[in-house]
C-alpha cells in the first residue's frame, strides 16, 4: 500500500477476484500472520541476527543466547547459521522462536516479535519470514502507513481497521511481504511506534471492514487528489465493485505534483556526427533511467537497440480521461542515433521513434514516473527546453485517502464514518473477539549438552540463562549425581566424579516456573593414539623426531619393545614430537611408543642407518690467475684444499652452503699446478677431486677505428672490462693516452691531433695478460 512521504509510486497490487470469506467462517480467536522480509532488509546473502532473550531453534537442541551475534548465510542450496566463525547447523530452512513472547529477534538491526523462519530465496538471498498474531503484526504497520506529525486517535483508528481487513484479505498469500505493493511492516520499532497507534489498534481489537458478510480487500493511498478512483478503471480487468466508486473527495488536500522532462537529452551541436568514435563512449543522455526505459520498450517493440542513443524528448501527452479523472492513454515519441548508421556522407543519421495510443501507465513508466505521483493528470506544459506534467495525488487514490481520513479525523469525524465514507455500503465487523495465547513465561528448553568422554570431570552445555542443572547417571529415575546453574549466558560446567565409557548421563534443569524434559549424552571410549610416525635414524642423530596424537606422552627405548625406557617426552599441540638421545650405533633397533590420557598405541620401531660418505666434489676449471676457487658438493660439509699432492698438507679450507656450492679463497697458483678437493660430512670424507691449473691466454687484439690529421679519438671493441693503452709512433713508445672498454666491448678515447703517416699502436689489458698490438697510420 502507499505509505505517506514517499518520493516513489511502485503499485505492483492487481486486484483480483475477492476470495470469499464467508461470516461464518470468521474466526473466534485472533489468526498468526506470516509476512516475508524484504522492504527493510533489501536482498542479503548474509544477515546479523542478535535476540533480546533466549531463542530456539525448532525442531533441534540449538539454543541462541540472549544478546549475542549471530550471522545466517546462504549456501548452495541451503541456509547456515554461525556463531563467529563457528557453523552451528545448516538446513534447508529452519525457524526460531523465543523463550518469551516479549522477546525480539534483531535482524540487521530492526526488531521483530514472534518467530522467524529463514530461508533459502532462488540460491541468492537470505529471506526470513516473520509469524505473529495479527494485532502485533498491525501494531508495525499503523506508524509506517502514518505520519509522524499525525495526532487524532481516529486517523490511525481508521488506517488500524483498513490495515486489519487488507491483512485478513491476504493472510493466506504465500508471498505477503512488508513491502508498498502490500502494505508497509516495520517490526516492532520504538522509535516508529506511538503510544496512539498501540491505542489504535488496541481499542478496534478484531474489528474489519466487511461486505455481505464478507472482508473487503480495504485499499488505501496517500491521497486521491480530491477525486476517489473507481477499482475497474484503474485495473481495468477487475469487476467494478460497489465500494470503490468514483466520487469527490472534499476532504484530501490534493497534493499538487509536477513532474519536468528535458526535451534535450543531448546536444548533438557540439559532436562531430562524422567522427561517432571520438566522443560516444563519454556521452550519455540527461536522464539515464528514463533513456534506458525507453530503450527496453523500443527492444520490446522489435527495434535492434544495440549501440543506440536518445538525444530528444519530442512528444509527451496523456489524455482519454476515465470517470474518476484518471488518463488513460498517452503518446510519447524520441528521437534517437545509432552508432554505425550513417548517411552516404559518412555522418550518423538521426531517427524518430513514435509511440502512440499507448496505455498511461507505460508511459508514466518510461519517463521514470517517481515524482509523476499518479496518473490524476491536470495539465502538461510545453516550452523550449522541457515538457512540465502538472497532477494532483500521491498513489492509485482507490479506497480511502489517507491525508483525506486525517482531514476528516481532525474536524471531529470519528473513525466509523471515515470508513463508511471512503468504502460505502459496508460494514465494521467484529470479525474475531478472543486474542491469541502469548506465553510469556515457560519451562525451559532442554539443555544442549557437550561431548563428554571417559576422562572428564566435567559435564558443560547451554541452557536457559540463569537455569538449575540437576545430572543424574544411567537413569532419570537415579537420584542427582551433581548439581550447578546455567550463568547470564545460558552456559554451564558441572563438575562429576569421571565415568566409565558407555554410562549415560541425563540433564534436566529447571527455571523459576517449571522443569525441562531430560537431554542425555553417553560417555565415550578414549581411543588409543596413533602409532607414532618416526623420521629416519642416523648413527650420528641425537634425537628422536615424530609425530603422533596431540600432546601425547613419548617413550623410546632401544633394541627391544621389552627393554627399559631410554628417553621420554611429550607430543606438542599438533602432534610433533623430539626426544633426546645417545647416538647409536648404524644397525641399532629403536621402538618408539605413544601414551594418552588412557591407552598407549603401538610400538613403532626404526633401524639406524649407516651415515653415508659424501660424493667427490666438481670443480669448476682454475687458471693461473684465478684466487677463488669454486665447485659443488654434498651440502652443508666441510671443504679442503692440498697443492701437488693429496698427501700434503691443507692449503686451504671452506664449507658448502645450503645448496651445496661453495668458494674458497686461494693464492694464484702457477699453470700446470696440481689441486686436490676433499669434502666431510658429519662422519665421513668424499674421495678426492682433482685438477690442473690451466694457463691464461691472451686476449685478441683490439679494433681500430680509422685515424685523420683531425681525430681527436679513437676508437673501437675488444674485450669487455679491459684497459686500453695507445701510443704513437712505435709500439714501445711511452703511453698516449688510456681508457676502458665498456660492458659491450666498445672505447672510445681521446688522444691529441697526429701528423699524416704516423703510426698509431692501441694494446688492451685483461685479467692482467697483454694483447698483441694493433696499429694503423694517420691519414
Amino acid at each position: 500500500m502507499k505509505k505517506i512521504g514517499k518520493i516513489f509510486f511502485a503499485v505492483t497490487v492487481m486486484l483480483i477476484a475477492l476470495n470469499v470469506v464467508n461470516k461464518a467462517e470468521a474466526a473466534e480467536t485472533e489468526p498468526l500472520i506470516s509476512v516475508k522480509l524484504s522492504n527493510y532488509l533489501g536482498n542479503k546473502s548474509s544477515i546479523t541476527i542478535q535476540p533480546s532473550e533466549i531463542y530456539r531453534i525448532k525442531g533441534t537442541n540449538l539454543i541462541l543466547s540472549a544478546k549475542k551475534d549471530y550471522e545466517v548465510k546462504v549456501t548452495s542450496s541451503d541456509i547456515a547459521i554461525y556463531k563467529g566463525t563457528e557453523k552451528l547447523g545448516e538446513f534447508p530452512s529452519f525457524e526460531v522462536t523465543p523463550s518469551t513472547y516479549d522477546a525480539t529477534l534483531s535482524i540487521q538491526g530492526r526488531k521483530y516479535l514472534g518467530d522467524v523462519a529463514f530461508t533459502n530465496e532462488s540460491q541468492k538471498y537470505v529471506r526470513p519470514i516473520n509469524t505473529l498474531p495479527i494485532e502485533d503484526y498491525l501494531k508495525g504497520v499503523v506508524p509506517e502507513e502514518s505520519l509522524k506529525n499525525w495526532t487524532s486517535l481516529n486517523t490511525f483508528k481508521a488506517q488500524a481497521v483498513a490495515a486489519r481487513s487488507y491483512a485478513l484479505k491476504h493472510l493466506n498469500d504465500s508471498n505477503l511481504t512488508d513491502t508498498q505493493s502490500r502494505q508497509v511492516y516495520g517490526g516492532k520499532q520504538e522509535l516508529s511506534i506511538t503510544p496512539l497507534t498501540d491505542q489504535a489498534v488496541e481499542e478496534t481489537f478484531g474489528e474489519a471492514v466487511t461486505y455481505n458478510g464478507r472482508v473487503v480487500e480495504t485499499l488505501f493511498s496517500s491521497s486521491n487528489g480530491g477525486i476517489i478512483e473507481s477499482n475497474s478503471n484503474y485495473w481495468t480487468n477487475s469487476a467494478p465493485l460497489p465500494y470503490f466508486q468514483v466520487k469527490n473527495d472534499p476532504y484530501d488536500p490534493q497534493m499538487p505534483w509536477k513532474k519536468v522532462v528535458n526535451k534535450q537529452q543531448i546536444d548533438l551541436s557540439t559532436k562531430d556526427l562524422a567522427a561517432p568514435a571520438t566522443w560516444w563512449s563519454q556521452t550519455n543522455e540527461k536522464e539515464l533511467k528514463m533513456a534506458d526505459n525507453i530503450k527496453n520498450k523500443m527492444k520490446a517493440n522489435g527495434l535492434d537497440t544495440k549501440d543506440i542513443k536518445i538525444t530528444d524528448i519530442t512528444k509527451i501527452d496523456f489524455y482519454d480521461r476515465a470517470s474518476g479523472q484518471r488518463v488513460t492513454k498517452g503518446d510519447l515519441s524520441v528521437r534517437y542515433i545509432k552508432k554505425n548508421d550513417v548517411d552516404k556522407e559518412g555522418k550518423i543519421l538521426i531517427h524518430d521513434w513514435d509511440l502512440t495510443g499507448e496505455s498511461a501507465k507505460t508511459v508514466k513508466d518510461l519517463i521514470e514516473g517517481s515524482s509523476m505521483l499518479n496518473l490524476y493528470v491536470t495539465s502538461i506544459d510545453e516550452d523550449d527546453t522541457s515538457f512540465t506534467i502538472h497532477g494532483k495525488g500521491f498513489g492509485h487514490g482507490v479506497g480511502m485517502s489517507q491525508q483525506g481520513s486525517n482531514v476528516m479525523a481532525n474536524q471531529g469525524l470519528d473513525y466509523k464514518e471515515i470508513l463508511a465514507f471512503y468504502y460505502p455500503g459496508t460494514a465494521l465487523t467484529e470479525y474475531y473477539s478472543t486474542k491469541a495465547e502469548r506465553s510469556y513465561k515457560t519451562a525451559p528448553y532442554a539443555a544442549a549438552l557437550n561431548s563428554i568422554n571417559e576422562t572428564d570431570t566435567k559435564i558443560t552445555g547451554k541452557a536457559e540463562a540463569n537455569t538449575l542443572v540437576y545430572v543424574k547417571f544411567n537413569s532419570t529415575s537415579s537420584a542427582i549425581a551433581a548439581r550447578g546453574k546455567a550463568d547470564s549466558n545460558g552456559n554451564f560446567s558441572v563438575s562429576i566424579p569421571k565415568q566409565a565409557a558407555g554410562t549415560k548421563i541425563y540433564v534436566i534443569l529447571k527455571n523459576d516456573v517449571n522443569y525441562s524434559s531430560y537431554s542425555s549424552t553417553v560417555v565415550k571410549a578414549i581411543a588409543a593414539p596413533k602409532n607414532p610416525a618416526v623420521n629416519e635414524l642416523k648413527e650420528t642423530d641425537t634425537a628422536v623426531k615424530g609425530t603422533t596424537e596431540a600432546n601425547a606422552l613419548v617413550y623410546v627405548k632401544f633394541g627391544s619393545t621389552s627393554g627399559q625406557i631410554e628417553a621420554r617426552g611429550k607430543a606438542d599441540a599438533k602432534g610433533n614430537f623430539t626426544v633426546a638421545i645417545p647416538a647409536q650405533a648404524a644397525g641399532t633397533k629403536v621402538y618408539v611408543i605413544a601414551k594418552n590420557a588412557v591407552k598407549y598405541s603401538k610400538y613403532t620401531g626404526v633401524t639406524v642407518k649407516t651415515y653415508s660418505a659424501p660424493a667427490a666434489p666438481v670443480i669448476d676449471p682454475v687458471t693461473e690467475y684465478d684466487t677463488v676457487l669454486t665447485g659443488k658438493a654434498e651440502a652443508n660439509t666441510a671443504v679442503y684444499v692440498k697443492l701437488d699432492s693429496s698427501k700434503n698438507s691443507i692449503a686451504f679450507r671452506g664449507k658448502t652452503n645450503a645448496k651445496g656450492s661453495f668458494s674458497i679463497s686461494i693464492a694464484k697458483q702457477n699453470a700446470g699446478k696440481k689441486i686436490y678437493v676433499i669434502v666431510k660430512n658429519a662422519v665421513k670424507y668424499s674421495p678426492y677431486t682433482s685438477t690442473t691449473v690451466k694457463a691464461q691466454s691472451a686476449p685478441k687484439a683490439p679494433s681500430m677505428s680509422a685515424v685523420t690529421a683531425n681525430s681527436t679519438a679513437i676508437s673501437g671493441t675488444a674485450v669487455p672490462g679491459s684497459l686500453v693503452y695507445v701510443k704513437a709512433g712505435s709500439s714501445s713508445a711511452a703511453i698516449l693516452a688510456r681508457g676502458n672498454t665498456n660492458a659491450s666491448g666498445v672505447y672510445n678515447v681521446t688522444i691529441p691531433t697526429q701528423s699524416a703517416g704516423t703510426k698509431i699502436y692501441v694494446v688492451i689489458k685483461a685479467d692482467g695478460i697483454y694483447s698483441p698490438y694493433a696499429w694503423s697510420l694517420v691519414k
